[in-house]
């Protein structure tokens, strides 16, 4: 108790690749959105976090433009590439999330709400501005809950794929 909720998921990412002794670098939000795709091109491969939700528009452009330019992508997240975020370009300290009408939240944004007064741009999620999760990583998130009874998850025939064996070995 009192540890970061995704703090557990993400070291357990990390004493993978450790235990696997793959070469890996950690990049931060903040790299991302201010280095972009510049920063993504280095790499043959990008894993996310295991909650990489609050994206800015920076930085979808930067993994779109990466994947396009056949670069690689481990997507181990879920409920990723949700909410639009923005960073004051004054204030790079101050971060902006408006939950807007629509996904997961606490409460309905009132008209005039859902802009965020960093960057005047809509908020709420990617979604509604045309940019699903289910187009970057080929899934997305549908529901939330914590029930015993989920069915939990079926591979799919191309989980079994020999190049992707690395990814299910020991599981």
């Amino acid at each position: 108790t009192g540890a970061p909720r995704h703090l557990a998921a993400d070291l357990y990412m990390i004493d993978w690749l450790e235990n696997k002794d793959f070469d890996y670098d950690v990049l931060t939000d903040e790299d991302l959105h201010f280095e972009g795709e510049a920063l993504l091109g280095q790499y043959k491969a990008v894993i996310t976090g295991s909650h990489p939700d609050y994206w800015t528009t920076p930085m979808l452009t930067a993994l779109e433009d990466y994947l396009s330019h056949g670069g690689r992508l481990m997507y181990l997240g879920g409920n990723g590439f949700n909410w639009v975020t923005s960073v004051d370009p004054e204030r790079p300290h101050i971060l902006e999330v408006r939950r807007g009408i629509g996904g997961t939240r606490a409460w309905n944004s009132t008209p005039g709400e859902a802009y965020h007064s960093t960057t005047g741009e809509m908020g709420g999620l990617w979604r509604h501005r045309g940019i699903t999760p289910n187009r970057i990583a080929g899934i997305g998130f549908t529901a939330q809950g914590w029930n015993g009874q989920a069915p939990g998850y079926t591979r799919q025939a191309g989980s079994f794929d020999p190049r992707a064996a690395f990814i299910f070995e020991g599981i």
